[in-house]
């Protein structure tokens, strides 16, 4: 039976945020800097930001066709089980947070000229701290996954375990942290998906 690269897709989501991440660099304004310098650095790197926006865009489309492949690796195991639906939730809503977070990336990349430094100044604030969303979606997608490979036993239990003490630490201080331990936890999740191969959505079934 031939291998389908849809698993895959989990990793496609990670490249595409890291690759977000290295095409904005170090150097963005942080939350205390002025209108006028928010000005400046957008004007000075507006094509560089406006692919970065793109990337992040992309990812999130990614996230939608990951989670609805997961929603329906976790159905094929329990058809009548709500935890599918809770996957799909979560990548739903991170996904939602990322389009959030890059609308007002976009606005200050795109068109900086016809901003003033006040509403430069609230633009990248919002912009900085759009952190809470995105703490939930992950919170979301990591309990629902970890609650259903733990009470399903569709994939290597280990999984789930992490993802469950992840998604515990998305909603402490350490919330950043946990998120990128959780991009990592997906490219695991995916990865093993891809090597369990396309037999039953590529997941052992419980015992009946």
């Amino acid at each position: 039976m031939q291998r389908q690269w849809t698993p895959l897709l989990g990793v496609v989501f990670v490249v595409l945020v890291v690759l977000r991440l290295f095409v904005t660099g170090a150097g963005v304004p942080d939350a205390s800097a002025s209108g006028e310098e928010v000005l400046s650095y957008y004007e000075e790197n507006e094509l560089r930001e406006v692919t970065a926006s793109l990337t992040a865009v992309a990812a999130a489309a990614v996230l939608v066709f990951f989670a609805v492949h997961l929603r329906r690796v976790l159905r094929a195991a329990a058809p009548d089980d709500y935890l599918p639906d809770a996957v799909l939730a979560g990548g739903i809503l991170v996904a939602a947070a990322l389009g959030l977070a890059e609308g007002l990336h976009g606005a200050l990349a795109v068109d900086p000229e016809y901003l003033t430094p006040e509403s430069a100044k609230a633009l990248h604030v919002l912009d900085q701290q759009l952190i809470f969303p995105t703490m939930l979606g992950f919170g979301v997608l990591l309990l629902a996954l970890g609650l259903a490979i733990v009470r399903l036993r569709v994939l290597p239990t280990w999984l789930g375990w992490a993802a469950l003490v992840l998604a515990v630490a998305c909603f402490t201080p350490a919330a950043l942290f946990a998120i990128v331990l959780g991009l990592a936890w997906l490219v695991a999740l995916s990865v093993v998906l891809y090597l369990r191969g396309p037999a039953r959505g590529g997941v052992t079934l419980p015992a009946r």
